[in-house]
């Protein structure tokens, strides 16, 4: 990503800022010429005379033809007064600066503010230096831009006559560099009052106030704060486009930033799409070679590394790294850039010696240009561990990570604190050392968890994008805190990756957002830690404001001068210490200590604990193993199971694809109960299990559990089945009350729906009232056209604790606005807005419709199946019955009745019952097996197929679909 480096002023009074004045000498050019652009040569032959002209051409993009045009200008003006040539020789500073050739744009800028020096013309020259810094950023020369900037800075603050619009300029590429640098306070400060000067100046929509948008967006991405970096690049794009002219290069750099900050959250085919954006733009107004094209080219070979098309990618990044070469000084931060990305695919590609040739050299550049203490020389450090790792040099890897997670926590940069934490967690796991692994993979997801809780506002699919993008290290910890025994930890961590999901569903953002908790020796740990990080950061900022008094040429006393060399041995002295901690984490606990860890209860444990009967298992799919955590109410344990989650999701495939066809399901089923049921048979024989209560990730979500077969009988035919909500809360307790239902219906379908015949008759079976004397429950129908929002808002309003909807749900995977319920009226509502209704009077509420708990989409992670019920719980019922596939109509008329009959007995018990039922034939069947729902996109309507006259519905098809959430009891 090209960043912007800073604003210029070209004239005095006022003073024009924005890269604006040209001109030229050929000195040094170190940067790509110029191509010639057809149209530039009318605009030079009618553009006005003097700097009139040249501003004119430069505003064109003919920045050939204005260089040319202030050369001669600057000859001509060779006996003129030291401002007109001064003016003149930065027009051509800039302009050669717009080429590419910046050692030429520097002896420009250079010769300008030698004329000026000591003459009446202060305000000028603190204009013109501020624009030299912005080149001396640009080409990697940091301490001499804070110089510069300084410099600038105390000149326009004082000289008579100085534009604000310079100071502004001035302000904002301070905050730049500041932040380029890791100084985010310093960096904040300055950026805001630049900000506040130019809309004070222009008003809210100017380029001025876009540029220091852009660069304030910068520095809320850098730390994690999507919130703002997105809306604010937004507004600096927005404003470019109705200012500038067609494809202006700073317009096409705000395309960019957007697509950076998409491409953070994951969005990596919006990403692609800008950056190509991005790239047309500047191939369009600049010259071959230069290097903000070679950012584009960089950042597209990015998006094909990080979505796996990697042959594709590295011609991009060979050509961006060619240009950068060519056009940069050797040393400069972007050329380590591409070297680290290239580094990267390298690795990736298998080609572990050349990965670590170009890490290393990126490393030796971003040490030297950035510091040793910067977030992005942490990155590299990291990855260059992650290539020694592999190749088998494990101490000299886990010295570099360490030393990389040092750097990363006292940068206070958290996406780069995850980073290198889950590098030195892994380093950790396969050194054998798991304590120090969980320690370091807890403070990277907490780093993670930070970025989210200041992300509260985002789009939510940016929301789901963040997490699905870094998950995986949420599950690996899972996953070793499951072999450690520390159960309840691994099912917190579990539970931040819901919490991810269920706010997605609801857009709210009052979401808990977990934090890994520290147990045993690990809160002395992270103290110390802590500690160690708070006196890292003190002292660097204290560092930094001495070192910013002496670049604005403040003379410090004696003692400010011991005290500013005293700090910077500290700053080596302080980077070893936190190393040392790192590599002497003593986490194994005393043998009390870890006997009150291992038993430390679980929301889980405690869950089942209110019924004798209950046990629950907790499945955490990993990418060679699944873990399996039971829980009974007197403790819990851990089982794991070598299965690749790729065969594990090909395997439940099968099983649905043998349901949807009615087809033989044994063969499926079976497999999947040896890897799921299996492992902990005889834990739940032991415990004497009644009722299996269910905490799944992932596709487990996608999978009927009822019909899991163990070569005797199906898996409902020995348990009674519910999912644990685990982002819904645990099920509030005391006693059960009468069941009244409110029984919702749509028979007569609607455009796109067809009718359902069989809804009135189920809604007479269930609902007892004066049309409907037989009906299980007491309580009111409202079918049809009475079953219009009004009415369904009317049936949660209290009067009823059942909720019963017979209808069609329409799911769009990973759309919940478009996901709809079809009212009885023909009108929907969305999920989203379901989602969000009040459900505290609630015991239950059943989704008699189609695809309900399911979107089923090949991409999608079986968030949804538990979403919209987590959702649903969280807003107060106790339960929600809903299915995984579309219903048969006539089916699933008979099964409600049946579970409304049984509900004394339990929820659980009563829907075991009611699916016995259809299995053994015990429930009339009525000639309708037509499915609800047939419009649900991607979902065909079932075939028919042969069945047992006497047991019509006893094929997993007609029973296995139905979910129940929630309460249990």
């Amino acid at each position: 990503m090209t960043r912007d480096t800073g604003k210029r002023s070209a004239r005095p009074a006022p003073l024009r800022r924005g890269v604006l004045v040209l001109g030229a000498l050929s000195v040094l050019a170190c940067g790509p010429a110029s191509a010639a652009k057809p149209e530039c040569a009318k605009e030079a032959a009618t553009a006005a005379a003097g700097r009139t002209g040249v501003l004119a051409l430069y505003d064109k993009g003919c920045y050939d033809e204005a260089l040319q045009r202030a050369t001669t200008l600057l000859e001509a003006a060779a006996d003129r007064d030291a401002r007109t040539q001064a003016l003149l020789l930065n027009d051509a500073a800039v302009a050669s600066e717009k080429l590419g050739r910046y050692a030429e744009a520097d002896a420009f800028y250079q010769r300008a503010v030698g004329l000026l020096q000591g003459g009446p013309d202060a305000a000028l020259a603190g204009t013109i230096a501020g624009n030299r810094a912005v080149l001396q950023y640009r080409i990697g020369e940091y301490e001499a831009a804070l110089k510069a900037y300084g410099d600038a800075i105390r000149i326009l603050e004082t000289a008579p006559g100085a534009d604000p619009s310079a100071l502004s300029a001035a302000l904002s590429g301070l905050g730049l560099v500041e932040q380029t640098l890791g100084r985010h306070e310093d960096a904040a400060l300055h950026l805001k009052r630049a900000l506040a000067i130019d809309e004070k100046l222009h008003g809210a929509v100017h380029a001025d106030v876009a540029t220091d948008l852009s660069n304030l967006g910068d520095l809320y991405r850098v730390l994690g704060d999507f919130d703002r970096a997105l809306p604010t690049y937004q507004r600096a794009y927005d404003i470019r486009s109705k200012v500038l002219p067609p494809d202006h290069a700073d317009t096409a750099n705000s395309l960019s930033k957007l697509a950076y900050a998409y491409e953070n959250l994951g969005q990596n085919d919006l990403a692609l799409k800008r950056y190509r954006d991005a790239l047309a733009m500047r191939e369009r107004v600049l010259p071959p070679g230069h290097p903000f094209i070679a950012s584009a080219q960089s950042s597209i070979g990015d998006i094909l590394r990080r979505t796996g098309q990697l042959d594709a990618a590295r011609p991009w990044y060979e050509q961006a790294l060619a240009i950068r070469r060519a056009a940069l000084p050797a040393g400069h931060a972007d050329i380590a850039d591409t070297l680290h990305n290239l580094g990267w695919l390298l690795q990736l590609q298998g080609d572990g010696r050349a990965a670590e040739q170009h890490y290393r050299e990126a490393l030796a550049i971003r040490e030297q240009a950035l510091g040793a203490g910067h977030a992005r020389t942490a990155d590299t450090m990291a990855r260059l561990a992650s290539v020694l790792a592999a190749r088998g040099e494990a101490a000299e890897a886990l010295s570099l990570a360490q030393r990389a997670f040092a750097i990363a926590r006292a940068a206070g940069v958290p996406q780069i604190e995850f980073q290198t934490g889950a590098l030195l967690a892994a380093r950790y796991r396969a050194a054998g050392r798991t304590e120090q692994a969980v320690f370091i993979g807890k403070q990277a997801v907490n780093a993670m968890q930070r970025i989210r809780g200041q992300s509260r506002t985002l789009d939510p699919t940016l929301q789901r994008s963040l997490m699905q993008e870094n998950g995986a290290t949420y599950r690996e910890l899972a996953a070793w805190l499951v072999d450690l025994g520390r159960l309840a930890e691994a099912e917190q961590v579990l539970t931040m990756l819901k919490e991810v999901e269920l706010a997605d569903l609801v857009q709210r953002s009052d979401v808990q957002r977990t934090q890994a908790d520290f147990v045993g020796a690990e809160k002395a740990a992270a103290q110390q830690g802590d500690a160690l990080v708070a006196s890292g950061v003190a002292e660097a900022t204290e560092l930094a404001a001495l070192q910013r008094r002496q670049r604005t040429g403040e003379k410090l006393g004696d003692t400010e001068l011991v005290r500013l060399q005293a700090l910077k041995l500290r700053q080596v002295q302080w980077q070893v210490e936190f190393e040392q901690w790192v590599n002497g984490l003593k986490l194994a606990p005393a043998a009390a200590e870890r006997e009150e860890i291992l038993h430390r209860g679980s929301d889980l444990q405690t869950l089942v604990r209110r019924d004798p009967g209950a046990v629950g298992l907790s499945y955490i799919v990993g990418e060679q193993r699944l873990a399996i955590v039971l829980a009974t109410g007197r403790g819990s344990f851990g089982r794991e199971v070598a299965i690749s989650r790729v065969e594990l999701n090909r395997r439940i495939a099968a099983l649905r694809q043998a349901i949807e066809a009615r087809a033989d399901v044994l063969p499926a089923a079976q497999a999947l109960h040896q890897v799921l049921i299996a492992p902990v048979a005889a834990e739940l024989a032991q415990a004497r299990a009644t009722t299996l209560v269910l905490a799944l990730t992932e596709s487990l979500r996608y999978l009927p559990f009822a019909a899991l077969h163990d070569g005797k009988q199906f898996l409902i035919e020995r348990f009674g089945l519910a999912h644990w909500l685990q982002a819904g809360g645990v099920p509030a307790s005391g006693p059960l009350t009468d069941w009244q239902v409110a029984g919702l219906g749509a028979a007569r379908g609607a455009a796109g729906f067809k009718p359902l015949p069989a809804v009135p008759s189920e809604l007479a079976r269930i609902v007892r009232d004066a049309k409907n004397p037989d009906g299980t429950l007491p309580g009111e129908v409202k079918l049809d056209a009475d079953f219009d929002r009004d009415g369904l808002e009317d049936a949660l309003s209290g009067r009823y604790n059942v909720v019963h909807i017979a209808s069609h749900f329409d799911f769009r995977p990973g759309d919940s606005n478009n996901s709809v319920l079809l009212l009885g009226d023909g009108h929907t509502i969305s999920l989203r807005e379901l989602a969000a209704m009040d459900y505290l009077s609630l015991q239950l509420l059943t989704l008699s419709a189609c695809n309900t708990a399911n979107g089923g989409g090949t991409n999608e992670n079986g968030a949804e199946v538990e979403g919209l019920a987590a959702a649903v719980r969280r807003q107060g019922a106790r339960s929600v019955l809903a299915s995984l596939w579309p219903v048969a109509d006539a089916s699933t008329a008979a099964l409600m009745q049946q579970f409304y009959a049984g509900h004394a007995a339990g929820r659980a018990n009563a829907l075991r019952t009611a699916q016995l039922g259809l299995l053994r034939g015990a429930a009339n069947a009525a000639a309708d097996d037509s499915a609800r729902g047939a419009s649900v996109a991607g979902a065909a309507a079932p075939k028919a197929a042969a069945a047992d006259p006497a047991r019509p519905w006893a094929h997993p098809y007609f029973w296995a679909p139905f979910v129940l959430s929630g309460d249990w009891l």
